[in-house]
């Protein structure tokens, strides 16, 4: 009986961990749970803001975007975490009808450890000539 229950515990831990990780709210905090060998809990836990890219897209390698044109990697279209965000007026940048002069900071997925900035138009949130809503703003 014991095992039965310990096998419905862990099955519906991990259910509503996977329910966690899937939210749609971006500023969601990623949570990991596991139990060690003397059944003590252990949790780490990591901040991110994760949203939606709509393209692939190359980054720019430099601290602030639009001072060089230079790419350093890409950040594949799909659900991305971003770190922060930065308006940068001089740089404004559109793709079709999207424009927007806020750049966000983020891990590129290649290659692999790599940093860059991305215009905001590749975000699904926000609108033109907005910050992404709930993103922190850079403060380097």
């Amino acid at each position: 009986m014991n095992l039965r229950i310990a096998f419905v515990t862990a099955f519906l831990s991990f259910g509503l961990l996977a329910c966690a990780a899937e939210s749609d709210d971006p500023t969601a905090t990623a949570t990991a749970e596991a139990v060690d060998e003397q059944g003590s809990e252990l949790v780490a836990t990591a901040q991110h803001y994760w949203y939606r890219t709509w393209k692939t897209v190359e980054a720019l390698c430099y601290p602030t975007p639009g001072d060089d044109s230079t790419t350093c990697g890409t950040l594949y279209a799909g659900r991305n975490y971003l770190l922060c965000q930065l308006q940068k007026q001089a740089h404004p940048y559109h793709v079709g009808n999207y424009w927007n002069d806020w750049y966000v900071y983020t891990d590129l997925d290649t290659p692999t450890g790599a940093k860059g900035w991305i215009s905001a138009v590749y975000v699904t949130s926000g609108g033109n000539w907005e910050p992404i809503p709930g993103l922190p703003v850079c403060n380097f």
